[in-house]
């Protein structure tokens, strides 16, 4: 005797589809968490106005970015960036003394790229002679880190949405039958 039922999924499949969304975000979460730890640990500060020598590990791109005020709370990042307005920014290498160039990505954050490990003068001045001060933080940027990251989302909403949709379809099927 052949049985012909055909399986229906139950509703715990949208659970199922919902959960491995959710999954998704957490690990998505704890893995940004995980490194901007990490950048905040390794990256490098520098006092501005004035001059700080930054000893830099590897040719990379790296991110400058306003991290706190000194007179204020460590605790507490920059988020008004006005009165740094007006502040010039130069990087050299300390040999040779080759410029790098420094260019702006949004309000309080910079970036430039080295091609080489070594030491660099970074030379922050204000055009009034004297201008508010913070402290910066330099961090390399790590491109495979964030497409890490992202692969885990999309991957666990790609098969979470796969799951809710093929529960729906095979549901919505056995009721037209």
């Amino acid at each position: 005797m052949e049985n012909n039922k055909k399986l229906i999924p139950g509703r715990w499949m949208y659970l199922l589809g919902v959960l491995i969304i959710a999954a998704g975000i957490v690990i998505s979460a704890i893995l940004i968490t995980n490194l901007a730890g990490s950048a905040f640990k390794n990256g490098k500060t520098a006092q501005i106005p004035g001059q700080t020598e930054l000893s830099l590990n590897k040719a990379s791109t790296y991110t400058i970015t306003y991290y706190y005020d000194p007179t204020g709370n460590k605790n507490a990042p920059i988020t008004n960036y006005s009165k740094y307005d007006g502040l010039s920014f130069k990087l050299s290498e300390e040999q040779g003394g080759k410029n790098i160039p420094i260019t702006s990505l949004s309000s309080g954050v910079m970036q430039f790229k080295t091609d080489a490990s070594g030491k660099y003068m970074l030379n922050v001045s204000s055009p009034k002679g004297s201008g508010a001060s913070a402290v910066m933080l330099i961090v390399p940027k790590s491109g495979i880190t964030g497409a890490i990251i992202a692969a885990v989302f999309f991957s666990c909403a790609a098969a979470g949405f796969a799951v809710i949709i093929a529960a729906a379809i095979l549901r919505k099927k056995h009721r037209a039958v």
